[in-house]
């Protein structure tokens, strides 16, 4: 039941901020073993920019061929802000099983939340995108409680290329989403489009 949190900040450049990462099966390391984060305080991930590529992802958990497992019943966020011109990203939590984001072929994903999940990504010109949760593997489940909360917002102030996605998953064989509470995502853009 503690608090974890990370920043980075950076004027131009690249920032990247991780709020809790459990990583296995990597680098030479045994295969087929289990990552697992179990939340019931906070966790907050904060990336900040003025002219920059930003990224910011509250609890990633990443695994080979074994079993990759986030559950939380407090409170995870991710937020990025760029003042400038950049792209800035957010993700609240992401469980994956080949060490690659959007695809897997091996192993076993999951994701509880009893809790709050947020991911929040603004900026004033340029690329701003958002997700909630974020999971790929060879098969993978989300499950959000009745009282669980997923949700992503992204805009821009004054013209940009805008989306968010409340829950993207990816399974090879099977892919299921179970939701008994609230998934939400907002994309606001003042410019361009909004996707």
């Amino acid at each position: 039941e503690g608090d974890i949190s990370a920043s980075a900040t950076v004027y131009t450049g690249f920032a990247q901020a991780f709020g809790a990462v459990a990583i296995s099966g990597q680098y030479g390391g045994p295969l087929y073993g289990a990552s697992y984060i179990h939340n019931e305080g906070s966790i907050s991930a904060s990336a900040t920019g003025q002219y920059a590529f930003i990224e910011s992802t509250g609890a990633a958990v990443s695994n080979f061929y074994g079993s990759s497992t986030i559950v939380n019943s407090g409170d995870i966020s991710a937020t990025s802000r760029i003042d400038g011109v950049g792209f800035a990203y957010a993700t609240g939590v992401s469980a994956t099983t080949s060490g690659v984001k959007y695809y897997a072929d091996t192993g076993v994903a999951s994701i509880y939340n009893y809790g709050d999940i947020s991911a929040t990504s603004s900026i004033d010109r340029g690329y701003s995108y958002a997700t909630g949760a974020q999971i790929a593997g060879k098969y993978s489940s989300v499950y959000n409680s009745a009282d669980g909360v997923i949700s992503a917002t992204a805009s821009a102030d004054t013209w940009g290329l805008v989306g968010a996605t409340g829950v993207q998953a990816y399974g090879k064989y099977s892919t299921e989403v179970v939701n008994h509470g609230t998934i939400e995502a907002s994309a606001t853009s003042h410019g361009t489009t909004d996707i």
